[in-house]
């Protein structure tokens, strides 16, 4: 009875074998061969020690056949094999095939013919049927060839029929040209080796190795021309890697130690073979070597990902994990130029839970190295691990008034604590009332101008941005934004905007901020489109001691404008490293890049921005996104999934994990991925959006409202989520369950802007309760006087009530912007037309047809501007045929009444 050896298919690439080319089939059927039997009872642990010379059948060369006294070699025979050289030379290989077949056929004892005719069967495949008959039917001539038995070998195993390839590879080992050929041997030892190692026989393949190790210390001309040889000639770690991974199976770690370290000595930089050795110290009973080397290639690779998961791996289990933290202080302590090494030391003393600790070091490094955001950013995280979103707001609040540079780089920490879809978040109120040191007066309304902002609360954005202007000591970031607010305004003429521009670079100059107000008047100039001019008032503010990342972005942008790309390189690639974790410098410069397909310097920009910030959420994700689009698919999603389980409220990370899915046609796994998260916690009301946008892509109306049902009782008492929650109802056309959220939101928060916007638009929309949708959408209005989609509602509310002159007023305010929505233009448009001024009209509805075609082709997702479209074709047909246009009707027929109401 015998086992089958399975199948064991050597993916082996490379060209034919010098002296062993591959040879091609005959026509007649081959002869018997040498049978691999394998004993079905061997267990597979004994098969693992059996020696190379014990390894079953021991086939042995059969004796070659003899020429019949009376069958000489046929002159024509001859001839015609001369003949099929010659064609063979021209590349005529079909002629040479049909005459080397006629040959045979006159001289069938002929090895040379059989041999040659099997060679040109082959040609440049991996193997053939017609070569193989022709291989068989040679060695039954003259088996004792090592380039025949090796074909064979290899031709089989390419189909394979593992028995026979490794009978043959066998019988290579016992001819005399084994002992000779130091290029064919090599090869037969190299395939064998794998064949032997892949069907459990350890030892038999640990000779072969050492042995091809051993020929290959001297490489003669021909192995380096055999391209599998040519490879190892130039790693020969390869086959050490081989012998130790071998040895370690059989259980000889120490075997498997002097096969690998060698090669780990000898390239340092290979962080495989490094992990290799230790991992088998750690077999081999030797912790302390282990954690000794351990411990240097943490320090060799300056504490990145790869190394650090690679100690805490060591220490792990046993109630150890707090080896692997003190470990890492003590390399600090040894090396305290390596600062990396002190991040380490409080990231894994944060995850073990010793916060205390952690936040002693940390507070002890911060008074060593006050500029340096790392250790700003990991006490950010200790308060955020306490559950003490308030004591992170202050801290990050009053880190930044003392290191205003810092404010790019924190946003993204702060947003993570105002996040709308968090439950926990910081809100308004309570930012609001948070106490300050005074001197962090002016970053505390900086940051509430965002956090108002982030709610589209324009109104409390702006008055809080500009009490941080007036703010002393003077606040930077707040300037600048100041100084964006005025260049977005469009209440203010060009000559107004420049004005404002100037008194603000001037006041600054009188705060005793020269470099800022150089700043200012750098960036006034660029927006005016005067790049040169700019580009000098920039590198003024840099030589005042003007030091922010964003005034680096911006000498860049003016160099770019002015034409100098060299320069804004040369000026970006500083900036990402005088500041490594600021985002903006990083996507600034690949943008730029990829913007002229420079894949070489995009791929550099991503190496540096993952190896200076390897947290960051931006690199990551940016990394994903290059490997889906290589087709890494696996490796993007993994990526992805490891972001989503530390940032599961990050609704970017959600958008990008989604964008793999559903590229890949996986929109269930999405689906699931999510659905596991809000049924392990459900207030994750972050996760919400994205599944309703699947169900309603899928048309799964009753699948979403399932979701938005539960999520309704989860979140019943926060209006902000409730607030959001109504919205999701109305993208699934559930109007009723939509308007009632809405007035829920209100009873628990009266005076919420939005909510009071919405529910009074939707009245309008329908036509009822006009007096109650005044109301509200006057109360919003109030609270955010510059908030262009409160003035459309306003402006809409009017129109329904028939006082168009108001509503003209409103809705004129709403479309200053430099992109006004297509709504409110169309609502505009409605508006003239009633007025009278259907010119007016007609530019409005154009005007909201191309805003429309903008937002569908940058893929928006706006339900409504299917139907607003068709209204809009409608209307603009009607309008240039001179037919009445129907417009929007009116709901109450009222006196028109002065604008300024």
């Amino acid at each position: 009875m015998r086992v089958q050896w399975g199948r064991w298919i050597l993916a082996i690439a490379g060209a034919a074998v010098v002296g062993c080319a591959r040879h091609g089939p005959l026509t007649t059927q081959p002869t018997t061969r040498v049978a691999m039997a394998v004993p079905q009872t061997r267990p597979a642990d004994a098969r693992a020690e059996i020696a190379l010379e014990d390894v079953p059948p021991r086939p042995q060369l059969p004796r070659p056949a003899t020429r019949p006294a009376t069958a000489d070699p046929p002159v024509e025979a001859l001839r015609m094999y001369a003949r099929a050289r010659a064609a063979m030379l021209d590349g005529q290989n079909q002629t040479s095939i049909n005459l080397l077949e006629k040959a045979v056929a006159l001289d069938p004892w002929s090895y040379e013919l059989r041999y040659t005719l099997a060679r040109l069967y082959l040609g440049d495949r991996a193997s053939d049927e017609r070569s193989i008959v022709a291989l068989e039917q040679a060695a039954t001539l003259e088996p004792d060839h090592l380039a025949l038995q090796l074909n064979l070998g290899r031709q089989y195993l390419d189909r394979n029929q593992t028995e026979a390839g490794v009978s043959h590879l066998l019988l290579s080992l016992r001819t005399s040209d084994y002992a000779r050929d130091g290029a064919e041997a090599a090869v037969a030892d190299y395939f064998l080796a794998h064949a032997l190692q892949r069907g459990g026989y350890d030892a038999a393949a640990v000779t072969l190795y050492r042995r091809l190790g051993v020929r290959l210390r001297n490489p003669s001309y021909a192995m380096r021309a055999t391209p599998e040889l040519a490879v190892l000639a130039d790693r020969p770690e390869v086959l050490d890697v081989q012998i130790g991974a071998l040895e370690q199976k059989r259980g000889r770690y120490e075997e498997a130690l002097a096969a690998v370290s060698p090669a780990a000595d000898a390239d340092v930089t290979n962080f495989d073979l490094q992990a290799r050795v230790i991992r088998l110290l750690l077999l081999a009973r030797r912790p302390a070597d282990a954690q000794r080397r351990a411990g240097e290639l943490v320090v060799r690779r300056h504490a990145d990902e790869d190394s650090l998961n690679l100690l805490r791996e060591m220490y792990r289990g046993g109630g150890k994990e707090g080896r692997a933290a003190d470990e890492l202080g003590a390399l600090y302590a040894a090396h305290p130029a390596q600062r990396r090494l002190l991040y380490a030391h409080a990231d894994q003393l944060r995850a073990l839970g010793r916060l205390e600790e952690a936040r002693r070091v940390l507070e002890r490094s911060t008074a060593s190295f006050p500029e340096d955001f790392e250790l700003a950013r990991r006490r950010f995280a200790l308060f955020e691990a306490q559950g003490d979103r308030g004591g992170a707001a202050r801290y990050l609040i009053e880190s930044v008034a003392r290191q205003p540079d810092w404010a790019g780089q924190a946003g993204e920490l702060f947003t993570a604590l105002v996040r709308p879809a968090s439950r926990n978040r910081l809100r308004l109120a309570a930012l609001q009332s948070l106490e300050v040191t005074g001197t962090a007066e002016g970053s505390k309304l900086y940051w509430l101008s965002k956090v108002a902002s982030l709610w589209h609360r324009e109104d409390a954005a702006r008055a809080a941005l500009e009490k941080a202007v007036a703010a002393r000591p003077l606040f930077a970031p707040a300037w600048r934004e100041w100084l964006d607010l005025i260049s977005s305004d469009p209440e203010l003429s060009e000559l107004a905007k420049q004005e404002a521009a100037a008194n603000l670079a001037t006041a600054a100059e009188r705060a005793g901020a020269p470099a800022l107000a150089a700043e200012l008047e750098g960036l006034e100039l660029l927006r005016r489109e005067q790049p040169v001019a700019a580009a000098v008032r920039i590198a003024e503010a840099v030589k005042r001691g003007g030091r922010a990342p964003e005034l680096l972005v911006a000498q860049a942008t003016a160099q770019r404008s002015a034409g100098d790309a060299a320069a804004f390189e040369a000026t970006l690639w500083k900036l990402i490293s005088d500041h490594p974790a600021f985002r903006d410098g990083y996507l600034e410069l690949y943008g730029y890049y990829a913007a002229r397909r420079a894949e070489a310097q995009t791929a550099r920009v991503l190496t540096a921005w993952l190896a200076n910030d390897p947290s960051s959420i931006g690199a990551r994700r940016l990394q994903a996104r290059e490997y889906f689009r290589s087709g890494r698919t696996a490796a993007a999603e993994a990526i992805l999934l490891r972001l989503y389980k530390e940032y599961p409220e990050d609704p970017d990370v959600i958008d990008s994990l989604g964008a793999v899915y559903l590229g890949t046609h996986r929109s269930d796994a999405f689906v699931s991925t999510l659905r596991q998260r809000l049924n392990s916690d459900p207030h994750d009301f972050a996760v919400v959006p994205g599944l309703i946008q699947v169900y309603q892509s899928q048309h799964r109306s009753a699948d979403a409202a399932q979701v938005l049902d539960a999520a309704h009782n989860a979140i019943a008492d926060d209006p902000d989520l409730l607030y959001t929650l109504s919205g999701l109802y109305a993208r699934n056309d559930e109007r009723r369950q939509s308007e009632e959220v809405l007035r829920q939101v209100l009873a628990l928060e009266p005076d919420h802007a939005g909510a009071n916007n919405d529910l009074g638009y939707f009245l309008s929309e329908e036509g009822k309760d006009l007096s109650e949708a005044e109301v509200l959408i006057r109360r919003a209005v109030a609270a955010d006087a510059h908030n262009s989609s409160f003035l459309d509602s306003l402006g809409w509310v009017l129109y329904k009530r028939g006082r168009f002159d108001a509503a003209r007023a409103y809705l004129d305010k709403a479309v200053l912007g430099a992109d006004p929505d297509p709504v409110v233009l169309n609502h505009l448009g409605d508006v003239l037309y009633q007025l009278g001024e259907r010119a007016a009209a007609g530019k409005s509805w154009d005007r909201a047809w191309t805003r429309a075609d903008q937002l569908a082709d940058a893929g928006s997702d706006r339900h409504e501007l299917t139907s607003l479209r068709a209204q809009l074709k409608q209307k603009r047909e009607q309008l240039h045929a001179g037919r009445p246009v129907e417009v929007s009707p009116v709901a109450e027929a009222a006196p028109n009444v002065s604008a300024s109401k």
